[in-house]
């Protein structure tokens, strides 16, 4: 485990055995976000996320599938303040594979792991993270919708319209390269959401 507790991150390595287990995170609060990739093996990269409906959820960073419970990643345990729970999944728990899993918890000022839910309109919702992002990373949890990851250096002011898509090998935008229609505006205290496409706004 490496941590940094004050940032709330931590990179942390396994060996898996084809069992059920608990991973030690090292920070000092129950991480909100967890990304894992097999090292040493083909596979996807499994995501936990505190806003999923239920603790057993997972997300695919490299797939466009909403929520499921598709190969028992989390072992329907939610994190601790000191470890984490994987399924006997070969994404989590291999046999013989190696792991790295990087934890992400909230800190004020800094960081934010939240859900909102989408209006369909121009005048999106407006989430509060309580500072100005550079960087914001979203994904419809209920259906099939590309990640959208926008930030404050390919659009140094708003709207930022350029985005990128983790599950996707599409050049920056998609299809669309070049598009200005804006997707997020980033404000003093959080980000609007200013676009009606349903990876970042689907009605309901």
């Amino acid at each position: 485990v490496q941590a940094n507790t004050k940032a709330g991150f931590s990179i942390v390595e396994w060996t898996g055995d084809g069992n059920t287990a608990t991973i030690g995170h090292g920070l000092n609060a129950a991480p909100e976000l967890i990304l894992v990739k097999t090292r040493t093996d083909v596979s996807d990269w499994p995501v936990y996320s505190s806003g999923l409906t239920s603790s057993a959820y997972r997300l695919v960073l490299n797939s466009d599938a909403g929520q499921s419970t598709t190969n028992d990643e989390w072992n329907s345990t939610s994190p601790t303040s000191t470890v984490f729970s994987v399924g006997n999944g070969g994404n989590v728990s291999g046999s013989g594979r190696d792991f790295v899993g990087y934890c992400f918890h909230s800190v004020a000022g800094f960081s934010k792991i939240s859900t909102y839910t989408g209006n369909g309109s121009t005048n999106g919702p407006i989430v509060n993270t309580g500072f100005e992002p550079a960087f914001v990373m979203i994904k419809r949890l209920d259906a099939i919708d590309d990640w959208i990851v926008v930030d404050n250096k390919r659009n140094t002011t708003n709207s930022r319209y350029n985005y990128l898509m983790p599950n996707s090998n599409n050049a920056e935008n998609g299809s669309a390269s070049g598009t200005i229609n804006p997707l997020v505006d980033f404000l003093t205290n959080g980000f609007q959401i200013a676009a009606t496409w349903g990876a970042v706004n689907n009605n309901g």
